[in-house]
């Protein structure tokens, strides 16, 4: 990333692992140039965990899926269905993992999702 496209960026999102338990936090640039946290968001007790993050800055997509995943993660693959549009994201198992979807801009969306194990058995609808 060049110098002049991080001074665009107004927004930085950083998913974390608290206690094992998945999360994220977001930052927004104040009026100084500096970061300040203005959201964050985690689960307990679960291995994986999917946050949906709206980006309220001039970044696009500014819309978009994280996964975030432990050691204890069996989740291989996950199929997301955003309005019809499908996506399909990789995960790895049994490792401490993010990874991200981006969404087309849209005025409101239904989201669905399948969860498959390495051997690419249905876990959960």
């Amino acid at each position: 990333m060049s110098e002049k496209e991080s001074l665009l960026i107004s927004e930085r999102v950083v998913p974390f692992l608290i206690n094992n338990n998945p999360g994220y936090i977001q930052f927004s640039k104040n009026k100084r140039g500096n970061y300040e946290w203005n959201h964050i968001e985690k689960t307990g007790n679960h291995s994986f965990a999917s946050f949906l993050v709206h980006l309220k800055g001039e970044e696009l997509p500014n819309l978009k899926f994280l996964f975030v995943t432990n050691e204890d993660n069996e989740i291989a693959k996950v199929e997301l269905a955003v309005n019809g549009q499908f996506f399909k994201k990789e995960l790895k198992v049994h490792e401490s993992s993010a990874a991200w979807v981006d969404l087309p801009k849209q005025k409101f969306g239904e989201y669905k999702y399948k969860l498959y194990d390495e051997n690419g058995n249905l876990i959960k609808e």
